[in-house]
Formats: C-alpha cells, structure tokens, sequence
C-alpha cells in the first residue's frame, strides 16, 4: 500500500506539470513514477548497507536530470 500511495502522489505531481504545460504531454505517468518510486527505493536499500550512503544527497543529483527529461522542449 505504501508503493502504491507514493507511486499515485509522483503520477499525480507530473499530471499536475503536464497540465501546467511544464512537462511533454504524453508522458506515461504511472511508468515514470515507478521508476522514480523504485530508483528512492534502491537510494535507500544502498544506505541500509552503507551507513555512509546519502540516499537524498544522490537524488538531489538524479532529480535535474529527470526534470530535464520530463521538460518541455524550448524550440
């Protein structure tokens, strides 16, 4: 339940951003919210193993490069 709940939220943050024109239209939510579900996910499976890990210092470094590809394209 807790996957699901946090999948819907992401779905609905990048709905929210297609709609608001910032985001390509088209764009399949529900597979871009799981991988960005599983992607936190594996961030902080990594720290559970490393206590030297920073799992939100390492999305911070994944997140412009999915904003990047979420964008729309300035032609």
């Amino acid at each position: 339940m807790v996957y699901s709940t946090f999948r819907g939220l992401v779905s609905q943050l990048i709905q929210e951003g297609i709609e608001r024109e910032e985001f390509q239209p088209g764009v399949n939510t529900e597979a871009v919210a799981s991988v960005v579900v599983g992607a936190w996910d594996a961030l902080l499976l990594q720290a559970w193993f490393d206590p030297e890990f920073d799992p939100a210092q390492m999305f911070k470094g994944f997140l412009p490069v999915l904003l990047r590809g979420l964008s729309q394209k300035v032609s």
